[in-house]
């Protein structure tokens, strides 16, 4: 009898062990495969928010290069605003010719406003430092996140340097700003089953949920978060 209990305990027991890593082994591979389709649909709705950025600003590139429009032309800050209303992402637009005088168009209050502006490129330190940047390449590429005070927002920028052959016309800066990244964060976290966050580099947060409101008292540390640490996630 002992000898037939012993043999059933090892029998029963030995099923028990294997039903439970073949279980802890499934719950694993679902979970691994879980996180990867979770991932990759946010890398993917991070990229289509992001390549509406590289469309405008390649877009409004070759219609310059082209001859279509010139940066003097009152048309040309009415083509900036239609390509900015196909692209609620996108902050705003700068372009400037080569000699540095540039056209502002800024998104307002809703989809549909526009604040228009021109200026000189060298008053303002932080534009004629990418300015001259910009002149140096011949490709489109993303710029490191800028910081506007006068904004009290971080921006992501793509810069196009427009070319007509060797010629340098001036450039096209794509601005998105963080907060509408913040914004996209916050999307992507509803319904709250996890926390969708984008790093820059592996110290600071560029995007969170809890970014999407801004502060009262914005700095740069506040709207382009140092510290990983302060998003809690």
């Amino acid at each position: 009898v002992l000898s037939i209990g012993i043999l059933v305990l090892l029998s029963v027991g030995s099923v028990l062990i294997v039903n439970w890593i073949v279980d802890r082994r499934i719950v694993q591979e679902f979970t691994s495969r879980l996180i990867t389709r979770v991932l990759s649909a946010e890398e993917r709705s991070l990229r289509e928010h992001l390549d509406a950025a590289i469309d405008q600003g390649d877009f409004i590139a070759i219609a310059i290069s082209s001859g279509r429009y010139q940066l003097a032309e009152p048309a040309l800050a009415d083509f900036v605003s239609g390509t900015l209303a196909a692209a609620p992402q996108v902050d705003g637009v700068i372009l400037s010719n080569g000699n540095g005088k540039a056209l502002r168009v800024v998104r307002g209050a809703s989809n549909t406003e526009f604040q228009m502006d021109h200026f000189n490129v060298a008053g303002d330190s932080q534009f004629a430092a990418f300015a001259d940047q910009i002149r140096t390449r011949k490709h489109p590429y993303w710029g490191a996140p800028l910081y506007r005070e006068q904004r009290q927002e971080t921006f992501l920028n793509y810069r196009v340097p427009i070319w007509s052959g060797d010629t340098y016309l001036g450039f096209a800066a794509i601005g998105i700003s963080t907060r509408a990244l913040s914004t996209l964060a916050k999307e992507l976290s509803d319904p709250p089953r996890s926390v969708s966050f984008m790093l820059y580099g592996q110290d600071r947060v560029l995007a969170h949920p809890l970014m999407t409101e801004g502060s009262p008292r914005q700095l740069e540390s506040v709207s382009f978060a140092s510290d990983v640490r302060r998003s809690d996630h």
